[in-house]
């Protein structure tokens, strides 16, 4: 993998918090079904589009999280190579946990499982790494946003830019620092 820019990373957020990333393609989530996990697709949509009042198709809501997040981190961002996973064409990944195997070595995590932010945390998780949130077990993690400093965070689950970590409920939360 390339070396990592964490000030193009978070350019990269800045841009693109609330807009459709440069690859043209949003990941939603399908209703939930009985017995069925809730699928996951990708829907092309012109570049730049704004997410705040946009409206997935029937049946769907976005769900852009790890798509988002490797954006920001990826080639056209913070400049790793991570390739084209779970949908191509969509760039990236779509699942933390195949984001987290894609970075394999370049992730060090540095707290696994803690419900608040450690305290000096700070020190060590530095602007451009990422949080995972759910359960470490597996990487079975449900989200995953970027940490744009000062304990700040920007994702696409719904889109947000220097959010508090406490305004993202799901719990515990890994910090991984990107080497």
């Amino acid at each position: 993998m390339a070396g990592y820019d964490r000030d193009k990373a978070v350019d990269y957020a800045a841009k693109f918090w609330d807009k459709v990333c440069h690859d043209g393609y949003v990941a939603v989530l399908g209703e939930a079904k009985p017995g069925k996990s809730r699928p996951t697709r990708i829907i092309n949509v012109p570049v730049g589009t704004k997410l705040i009042g946009w409206t997935a198709p029937q049946g769907f809501s976005e769900d852009d999280c790890t798509h988002f997040i490797s954006c920001c981190i990826g080639l056209h961002g913070g400049g790793l190579s991570l390739g084209h996973h779970d949908f191509p064409p969509a760039y990236g990944s779509l699942s933390p946990r195949s984001l987290i195997k894609v970075l394999g070595g370049k992730l060090k995590p540095l707290v696994k499982d803690v419900n608040t932010s450690p305290p000096g945390i700070e020190t060590e998780w530095i602007e451009g790494d990422l949080v995972a949130f759910g359960n470490s077990a597996g990487d079975n993690y449900q989200h995953i946003a970027l940490h744009i400093g000062a304990s700040l965070v920007t994702c696409h689950s719904y889109s947000r830019f220097a959010d508090d970590l406490s305004g993202v409920s799901i719990r515990p939360m890994t910090f991984l620092h990107i080497v």
